[in-house]
Parts: structure tokens; C-alpha cells; sequence
């Protein structure tokens, strides 16, 4: 399933968030996948969007004790939320958590695509913050995520569980592949195609038509002028490759 942003958008301000017993049972109930920074940020999108997170999930694979303690950007969601193995939490979903939407907080490609399959059975949200702008006709699918200040213009799609952080510029007809991660303060011109699983490091420019091949990397501040091959990392001004596997 696609969500398409018609002429005039669809955000409303979103008011600060309340815990209470009833957002187990609503559509504002949200699952977050990860537990580091930018689950802390994919936390405050949510929140913004006038959601609440009623649990966190870590490790796709292995079960058992957690290793560590709340993050520092718990503040007071202390004692709130639940934080749950993957395995735990898949047990427990049909229970307690079926209403629940599940985005993933997570900033490397290949743990994006696991957590993604590892929850495959569970209900998807996406989350775009108030203040992005989307244009007439760009869409985002299931899962996906658009953060603070970014642009994303007509005709472009951001696609299964990428997840594409603040200050991004995605200019027209730009497709970001499942799971891609773009890093703030990059830019995408018209016509660029991401693959699956790519990175798009800090403030990086992918010049017009360009495409870039699954599993690539994209270094911080790389001016990239052609197209990049599938397992590919390039860096630099012009973009060079460094690395082939």
C-alpha cells in the first residue's frame, strides 16, 4: 500500500503527547523498532504527528535479557513504554500489540531490512513530521519516514522503510528505494533512482538522473556525477569508487 499527498496536504498541528490507557486500543498506538538516536528522533516525529510509542523493539534475532539500560532521550517516558526482544514482542503482538503500528528506528540499511521481515506480519505506519513539505503527487509506502525540514517534490516516491532524515532536498520524480537511509542535508535532483539498502551519507549531491545501485554507500559529502554500481562505496568530489563487494 502507497499513501499519495493530494493538493493541500494532510497534516494538522499536532498537539504534545499525553500517555494514557487508551492509546493501547487506537490508531495512535505506535511500536518503534531500534533503540539508539534516531529511534529518539523517529520518537519525537511520532509525537509530533500526535502519536505516542507504546514500545520499543531491539535485536530482529536473539531473545533474553536487554542489554542496556533506557536510552539518555527517554526522559519521562520512563516506566511507560515496553521494551521487548523481536522474538518477545512477536509473541505477545496478537495479544497486546495487534492495533499497534510498527516503524522502524534504525539508520543502517541491511538491520532496516531485517527488522523489516522480521515483523512482516505486523501492522506498518509511516511517519512524515508536520514540518516536511511533500508536493502534489509525492507518496511514501509503508513504513517509511520523512523527517523534519525536508522537501520531497512531485512525482517522487519514497518506498518501503527508507528512511529519510531532516533537511533532505528529493526533487521531482526521485525514487528512494526500500530501506534506503538518507542522512541530513543531502541532495537529490530531479530524476534520481536509489535502490534498495543504499546510504546516502551527509550532505551528499546525486546529480540529475543518476542512478545508484542496491547496497551502495555514498559518503558524507560526495558529489556524485554517473551512476553507481550495485555493493558500491564511493566518496569524494567528483565521487570516486573506494570499495567494490
Amino acid at each position: 500500500m502507497c499513501i499519495c499527498v493530494h493538493a493541500g496536504g494532510f497534516h494538522e498541528a499536532a498537539c504534545p503527547y499525553v500517555y494514557d490507557a487508551a492509546l493501547w486500543s487506537s490508531d495512535r498506538a505506535w511500536i518503534v523498532a531500534g533503540l539508539g538516536g534516531l529511534a529518539g528522533e523517529l520518537t519525537a516525529t511520532n509525537e509530533r504527528m500526535g502519536h505516542g510509542v507504546i514500545a520499543y523493539v531491539v535485536d530482529p534475532v536473539h531473545d533474553g535479557a536487554l542489554p542496556l539500560p533506557p536510552p539518555a532521550w527517554w526522559g519521562d517516558r520512563a516506566g511507560r513504554p515496553t521494551i521487548l526482544h523481536t522474538p518477545t514482542f512477536l509473541r505477545l503482538w496478537a495479544a497486546h500489540y495487534a492495533k499497534a503500528r510498527f516503524v522502524i528506528g534504525i539508520g543502517d540499511p541491511a538491520t532496516r531490512h531485517r527488522f523489516a521481515q522480521a515483523l512482516a506480519a505486523c501492522r506498518t505506519g509511516f511517519a512524515i513530521d508536520p514540518s516536511a513539505t511533500m508536493m502534489t503527487g509525492a507518496s511514501v509506502g509503508e513504513g517509511a519516514v520523512v523527517s523534519a525540514g525536508t522537501v520531497v517534490s512531485h512525482g517522487t516516491m519514497v518506498s518501503d522503510h527508507a528512511y529519510v532524515n531532516y533537511h533532505v532536498t528529493l526533487g521531482h520524480d526521485v525514487y528512494v528505494g526500500d530501506c534506503a537511509v538518507v542522512c541530513p542535508g543531502a541532495q537529490l535532483m530531479g530524476g534520481v533512482q536509489l535502490g534498495e539498502r543504499v546510504f546516502i551519507g551527509t550532505g551528499a549531491i546525486v546529480l540529475p538522473r543518476v542512478t545508484i545501485g542496491d547496497d551502495a554507500i555514498i559518503g558524507a559529502g560526495a558529489i556524485v556525477l554517473r551512476d553507481v554500481l550495485p555493493s558500491t562505496t564511493v566518496v569524494g568530489n567528483p565521487a570516486r569508487v573506494i570499495e567494490r563487494t
